[in-house]
């Protein structure tokens, strides 16, 4: 979603380039850029973003008047004017979007509320993207985790739908994970007892030992999964082979 937005800002105000600079956790920068000027802005990108993560937003409309602000020498002239905006959402800074003028420019209120809209645009799509990777990182951790467990782990739904298994759940079971996903766990689990352990049928959902057909006992316990206003949105349960422990 970035790069319209950079190219919207650039021909709304006929700018020379435009850029969007996030700082990163290894101290290097991801940018985005484009028009004439943006490599030449680059220059620039570390006082801007020093500025704009102390003061706001930074409205320079000729560069002979930026010398007690930006030393906009550094791109040898050819920075005019610019227009800078931090990056911020729920107060947290993400980075600058800046517009660079090859010449003197006026700034009008529109142009300014416009680009301003933008920024807080682009800020909404990078913090969307900060929730997304972070997400995504826990799903792989815990991926590996389920994945490397002996002990089996199913998670369902409010409504009793199998929405997770794990491959020692698949082996307990003799199923396929990608086959049974979102199907009732009646239809899986075909022992009743052992449907109402995982349900968290059992009193105070205490943990309880389940006799399989082919004569290993399971250690079931099984917890609520709530959400933030205590509604129930389903079960995770978790089974152990305690058959050796019982021999």
């Amino acid at each position: 979603s970035l790069p319209p937005l950079l190219q919207g800002a650039l021909s709304a105000t006929n700018g020379s380039g435009v850029r969007l600079v996030l700082p990163r956790d290894d101290g290097q920068h991801f940018v985005l850029s484009t028009g004439a000027l943006s490599a030449a802005m680059q220059t620039l990108d570390e006082d801007l973003m020093r500025a704009t993560e102390s003061e706001g937003r930074l409205v320079l409309e000729n560069s002979s008047r930026a010398r007690t602000i930006l030393d906009i020498s550094k791109s040898a002239g050819k920075i005019q004017a610019l227009i800078a905006l931090p990056l911020r959402q729920e107060n947290q800074y993400l980075g600058i979007l800046w517009i660079g003028f090859d010449k003197p420019h006026a700034f009008t209120e529109t142009e300014v509320n416009f680009i301003s809209t933008l920024a807080s645009q682009a800020a909404l799509a990078v913090a969307n993207a900060h929730l997304y990777e972070s997400s995504e990182g826990g799903r792989q951790r815990l991926q590996a985790i389920l994945a490397s467990s002996p002990d089996a782990v199913i998670v369902t739904d409010r409504r009793e739908r199998i929405l997770l298994i794990n491959p020692a759940a698949e082996a307990i079971f003799g199923v396929n994970a990608q086959t049974i996903m979102g199907q009732p766990l009646v239809n899986v689990v075909d022992k009743p007892d052992l449907v109402n352990a995982i349900r968290g049928g059992t009193q105070l959902n205490a943990p309880t030992q389940v006799m399989l057909a082919d004569g290993r006992t399971m250690f079931a316990s099984s917890s609520p999964i709530k959400s933030a206003d205590g509604s129930l949105l389903g079960q995770v349960a978790v089974l152990r082979d305690v058959t050796y422990f019982k021999q």
